[in-house]
Order: C-alpha cells, then structure tokens, then sequence
C-alpha cells in the first residue's frame, strides 16, 4: 500500500489500492493487545506489535488522518511489552531484543499523546527499550565497547537485528545528529555510536565470501544478511555492511531470493526500499585478517571476492560465550577452537550448522565440530537443555599481515590441555598444529569434517598416506595429517549436518588419534579446483620433528613443527639444509623455485647451507614476503628486538612502523626495533650489497652436455654443469605447456663441474624443456623424449 506495487513489483490500480486499505483497516482493527509473559512468545508478538505499528504508521499517512481505536490498540500492546520487559526478571536475549525495539519503534510513532489509559507514557517506552537494548548487548551479550561480538552467534545477531535495525533508522531520522536524553545521560543514533559500529563490523568481519554467514554455533547455512545493507545507505562509514550476496552457483541473488530473505520472521522491504539500499554497492575495505581474541573470533581471507580461501576460527571465553542471563544464553555449541574453510565459492570444511531447537541436540556436541576429542569426548556438558556448553577457550600469540596470520588458541576439557595453533598463509595453504597434554596417557581424536560424502564418491582418503581429499562441486581439499610423534591411526568416520534449516545431511569426516601424555598433530589443509594435481609428502614425523611438503601449481610448501623447542636441522629437497630453532617454520617456493614466503615462531635463527639468513637477539614470529625487489616485514615479540636480515642487494629504503633505526654492511641489514609488533618493507635496487659484489659475483652456469638425446621416457637424463661459484641449482623439466612434470632437483653445489641426474618417470613421448637457474640466473634447453 505504502509503496504503491504489488508482491510482482506491479504499480497497483486504484480499484486495487482501495481493496488494500479495506484490508488494512480490517486488520487494523483486529489487534490483539495482550503480551505474554513466557519469554518464547517475545519473538512473535514484536513481530506484531512491529508491523502492526509500521501499518499504520503507513496507513495515516496515505489516508492523511488517524484512527483513535487503533492508536489505543497499539499503545496498549507497547505497554503491556514494556510491562514484561521493566519485570523483576527477564531473559536479556534475542527474544526480548526484538520485543524491546518493537516497543520503542511504536513509541517513536505515537510519541506527543498523553490521553492513553496504559501505566506507562510513550516517553518511558521509549527509554526502557533503550536501555534494555544497550544493557542486554553491551553487559550480557557483548562488552560495554562492542568487541565482544554477539555471544549467540552470527544468525542470532541477525534474528535480533531484523527488529532493531528499522528501531535504529526510525531513531536516526527522529534525532540524526542531534542525539537523545536517557535519564540525565546523552545519547546518539545507534548508527552514529561507535559501539554498535564495531558490532556491525564484527558481523561484517565474518562474513564469507559468498556473502553468508558462517555456521558457527546456532547459524543455519546458506544464511545471509542483506537487511545490513539498508544501514550502509545511511551510514557512510560503514560502506562495508552493503554486501553482495551471492547464491550457491556464485551468481548475485536475484530479487525473488532477495524478497524472500528481508521478509523472513520480519519484514524489512519497504525499509530495504526507502532507504535505497538497491543501489548501494558496498567497498570491502576492511582488514583481510581479522582476529578478536576477546569476541573469539579469527578469520583469515585471501580476499573479499566469491572465489577468496577464507579460515575462520572460534574460541569464546566469558560473557563472549556464556551470555550473563543466568540459564545462560541457549545458542551455544562445544565448539571452542574448531574452524571452517571456504574457497572457490564452496565450503569446504564444514561446522554443523543449526537445524532447529528442537533438533540441536543432533549437531551441538563435539564430535559434530573439528576439535580434539579426549578419549572420544569434547567439551560437551551432561545435559543440553539447560546448561552451557563447552569450556572457556583464549586467542593468543596473534599475528597478521598482508602475506600470513598466526594465531593459538588454547583451552582444556575431559582432564586435557588443549593448544591449537594455525597459519594462515596467503592464498594458499592453511598449517595447523595440534598438542593435548593430560596428566594419564589418552587417546587424543583429531578431526576434520569435509564438506564430501565417501558413499557419493566425495571423499577419498590414503591411510597409507595418511591424507584425504573431499570435493564439493569444482573445488577440491586436499588435507595431510602428520605427527611429529609417529604415525597416527586414521578412520573414516559418517556426520549429521545441517546444509539448510530443517534438513540433515552427511558428510565424512577424517579421524586421526594417537594415545599418550603429550599428543601432537600436524596438518597442511590445501584448496585447489577440482582435478588439479596436488601432491603431499611426509618428509619426517619422529624425533620431535615433523615436515611436510605440498607441490600445487607450480607452488611448493615445506612445513615443519619442532615440538623439541630447541635448534634443528633438515635436508629439504628444495632448499639443501635449512637450520633454525623456531617451534615452526613455513616456507612457500615459486615455480623458479625461489621463496616467496617465510614464516617463523618464537624463532631466532634461520639458515640455509652456510648462510645464515635471519638472525635475533631473542625469539620472535616473524613473516618474511618477497615480491621483486621488494621484502615485505612483519614481526612479532613480547618487546623489541635487533634482527638481521641477509639481502643480496642494497637498499633503497625502509618503510613501515616499529624501526627505530637500521644499517647495512657487508650484505647484511641490521635493524633495531622500537616495538614489540613492527610492519615494514624494504626497497631493494637490484644493486649487488658490497659483500656480494666482491665475494658473489653473478654466478657463470654452463651446460655442457644434456644426454641421451633423444631420451626414453622413464629413464633419466643428464646434465653436465659447470658453476663459477658456489650456488643452489634448479632444474625443473617442463612440458610445451609450460607445466612442471618429474620431481626436478634443487641442490646446493660448490664452484667446479658437476652431474645431475633428472628421471623422466611418467613422462608421455613429446618435446621438453630443461629449465636451469640458480638465484641470479636462469636459462632453459630443448630436450626430446621417445
């Protein structure tokens, strides 16, 4: 009626638009004023008491009159809602949320009346839902500043928000700029005050990439927010909460679906409508790597489009998990340190999701999550219906960049004490490293639930391998879980979901344990699109180190854990002996087979061969990112440092935060942080440092005979080389395609004449190319094979 079209988007005829108020004015006069006192009830009668007020606010307005009876009506609904809402107890959740919007909403639009017969004026409607709202989010379901997100979760947020949200604008349009009285205490526009912002942010900060929610705790999947949308049309500060929502194909949602989200429970058309949030088209410039320890929420994304790898995270503590309401806040799950992964438009690794109250005792328990059960069990409590669930659980040990992430997180449950630590590494890998310590030897359970059915042919595990792979649609993950401890005992295992509200389904998940005091897990997660070859190798798992490789596009990762905490050394195919004494060390090779990424923890050292190429004066987490001539730093201790970096070539500068002051001499930088947490980079001139210049001139490599030729395909070719100076080599063999085939070889070689031998296993008949380089130089030589 308001809007002059109809459910088809249709302009209305005049015949139509009178039969429309006929109905309004019918409906109108049917309200039912009474408001219950069971707390279950709140959710439906301010769904009511809302639009009814929204009705008729429309209505007078097309009509250009009032009707008393009606006003009665509604200021007798408001009223009684305020009643329960000022009791001597009430539940301070989502529920009584919504109810308090929907009473504040209606005393916004009937305020200036004073001749109702209700114990209470529209002034004091007003202020008891304000107060309720501000008290229930920032004492009981968040922190007085916001940061603690919204203890019963993303889609909770959301059902709150479909009441509060058109509250917020009917607020803003009253007031704007000039801000309210509470009592004797000013106010502004909740979409003017930086609490409620950073609450939107936190929502924002989670979103996937396919513009849902992710399904932690009570969130369904497949669950979008585009009532957010209509804040960003009025907030020019947070142009970030204009999503685009995507369907599962990829493509934006059309409007149909669109219509059918902003009237579901609550219907926020016409505010979505008004406030032109159509054409609002959001710019994703928040941080890629967002962690909020106390909200205990980490997400980790590549970016913010449809096809981004994006790893999020939970481990709540305190108000961010319990809620203060004392039966506790009711959306919770025993979930604390599991994750999930999105890439490639597809969900991966999956949480559960939620179902439906009275199916949440089929997803809630640990076993449905992936975290480390203890003897079988999770951080589950005895009974789900009335107590909390799940144990307190601490980010720590964070650090972001724009190339990699850390962060720990750590708890205890079932006589255990839980460590999980993960990094995030650009848009590649994810590396976790699991450790349980109990007092008696226990059967540690590491779990990873795959977004893949084994009976539907998507899923596929190697024992032997110890790896599996789970494929959804056109992506593929691929998951190696090692021990620096031995070889684990792996299981497939069948799990409930939910992938919709109200519908189950199964997925296969990857169980891996081992049994003892000190239990340890290492696993390298790896998204790629469906058929692309991936390769894991498990280079060592005992003697307290365990090291893992993946080959992807052209890509290497070699990952280690040091569960000795003491210095190391490992021959890695190829980089030659790497040498450090960080608790982790990552490192990811280009196709040339140079590294474009390190990352270190709590290390000091970290040397390649003879050459030590970073150096501290104490433990630190550091990335280190190369891209040209430039090296990309971000470091992280408990107080400033002196590191040592070696460069090949002289320095155009420094940028960034945290340096206090730096030097170079002899092709080694010395840097003198001023804080505990420095982000910088260094601009190299591709001008060899003094030190290279007259000990490492341009290295001379020669080729001097590549036979046989033509060769036979599974056997091997070789290559005499001749080196000026000491130097590591590459070969890689590659096909007209350009695509790496063979294992290659990387090895470190003194100055003089040398052999190597390159295996053809696996290669078809055709022409080839050997691609021959060290750091400086790189050349390539046609080869045939028959």
């Amino acid at each position: 009626l308001f809007v002059g079209i109809d459910e088809q988007g249709e302009t209305l005829t005049m015949e139509e638009f009178d039969q429309k108020k006929l109905r309004l004015e019918k409906l109108l006069d049917s309200i039912d004023p009474d408001v219950s006192n069971v707390v279950e009830e709140f959710q439906w009668q301010a769904v009511e008491l809302m639009q009814f007020a929204t009705a008729y606010d429309f209505y007078r307005a097309v009509r250009g009159t009032s009707r008393p009876s009606v006003e009665a009506l509604l200021a007798e609904f408001a009223d009684n809602a305020v009643q329960c809402l000022r009791g001597s107890f009430v539940v301070r959740n989502n529920l009584s949320l919504k109810l308090a919007a929907a009473a504040g909403y209606t005393a916004l639009m009937l305020r200036g009346e004073t001749d109702y017969t209700t114990q209470y004026t529209p002034d004091q409607w007003f202020e008891t839902a304000i107060s309720h709202i501000e008290t229930t989010l920032f004492e009981y379901q968040s922190s007085a500043e916001g940061y603690y997100g919204y203890s019963e979760g993303p889609w909770y947020f959301r059902y709150a928000m479909q009441n509060l949200i058109p509250f917020f604008l009917v607020i803003d349009e009253h007031y704007g700029d000039t801000g309210f009285t509470l009592g004797d205490a000013p106010r502004i526009s909740p979409l003017r005050d930086p609490r409620y912002l950073r609450l939107f942010e936190w929502i924002a900060t989670l979103r996937m990439p396919d513009g849902m929610l992710p399904p932690f705790e009570d969130t369904y999947m497949r669950t979008c927010f585009p009532e957010a949308a209509v804040i960003a049309a009025v907030q020019p500060l947070a142009p970030w909460l204009a999503w685009m929502n995507y369907d599962e194909h990829g493509n934006e949602i059309d409007l149909a679906r669109l219509s059918s989200e902003l009237s579901r429970n609550f219907d926020t058309r016409v505010e979505y409508l008004i406030n032109e949030a159509v054409s609002v088209n959001g710019s994703m410039d928040l941080p890629l790597t967002r962690i909020w320890p106390d909200a205990g929420y980490a997400v980790f994304r590549s970016g913010w489009d449809t096809e981004a790898l994006y790893f999020a995270l939970i481990g709540k503590h305190g108000i961010a998990r319990t809620h203060r309401s004392p039966v506790g806040s009711g959306h919770k799950h025993a979930n604390e340190s599991s994750f999930i992964l999105h890439a490639g438009g597809e969900l991966l690794l999956l949480g559960p999701g939620y179902h439906s109250s009275s199916k949440r005792e089929e997803l809630i328990f640990g076993e449905n999550h992936n975290i480390l059960l203890v003897d079988g069990r999770g951080p589950d409590s005895t009974s789900w219906g009335s107590f909390l669930f799940g144990v307190d659980a601490f980010m720590q040990d964070t650090l972001s960049s724009a190339d990699a992430g850390m962060v720990t997180i750590r708890t205890a449950y079932q006589g255990a004490d839980i460590e999980r630590r993960a990094t995030f590494l650009g848009d590649r890998f994810v590396v976790l490293a699991d450790r349980a310590v109990s007092s008696i030897p226990r059967t540690i359970t590491h779990q990873l639930h795959g977004n893949g059915l084994e009976a539907e042919s998507g899923y596929h595990a190697d024992f032997a391998a110890q790896k599996a792979h789970w494929t959804q649609n056109n992506m593929t993950l691929h998951a190696v879980v090692a021990s620096a401890d031995g070889e684990a005992t792996q299981e497939t295992v069948t799990r409930r979901h939910a992938p919709t509200g109200r519908r189950f389904a199964e997925h296969s998940a990857l169980y891996s344990s081992l049994h003892g005091r000190d239990v340890r897990f290492h696993t390298v997660l790896t998204p790629a699109p469906a058929g692309s070859d991936v390769r894991t190798h498990i280079l060592r798992q005992h003697d307290g180190i365990s090291a893992l490789s993946v080959q992807h596009a052209g890509d290497d990762l070699f990952s280690i854990i040091n569960t000795t905490q003491r210095e190391f050394d490992i021959d890695l195919p190829a980089l030659g002996v790497v040498l450090s004494d960080g608790l982790s060390l990552h490192c990811a090779l280009s196709p040339t087979g140079t590294s474009t990424l390190w990352v270190l923890e709590n290390a000091s050292v970290l040397r390649l061969g003879n050459t030590e190429l970073i150096t501290l004066s104490e433990p630190a987490d550091i990335v280190l990112a190369f891209e040209g001539h430039q090296l990309r730093v971000t470091m992280r201790a408990d107080a400033p440092r002196i590191l040592r970096l070696r460069l090949p070539y002289t320095i155009a500068g420094i940028d960034g935060h945290g340096i206090a002051d730096w030097s170079l001499h002899g092709g080694v930088v010395r840097l003198r942080t001023e804080s505990p947490t420095c982000d910088f980079t260094i601009t190299m001139t591709g001008i060899l440092t003094s030190m290279d210049a007259e000990t490492f001139p341009p290295t001379g490599v020669g080729l001097h005979a590549l036979y046989p030729q033509p060769a036979t395909t599974g056997n091997r070719i070789t290559a005499d080389l001749s080196l000026s100076r000491a130097a590591y080599v590459h070969l890689h063999l590659h096909d007209i395609f350009g695509r790496t085939v063979g294992e290659g070889h990387h090895s470190f070689f003194p100055a003089g004449s040398h052999s190597v031998s390159i295996p053809t296993k696996g290669c078809a008949p055709g022409v080839y190319f050997l691609s021959i380089g060290t750091n400086d130089r790189m050349e390539t030589h046609r080869l045939l094979l028959d």
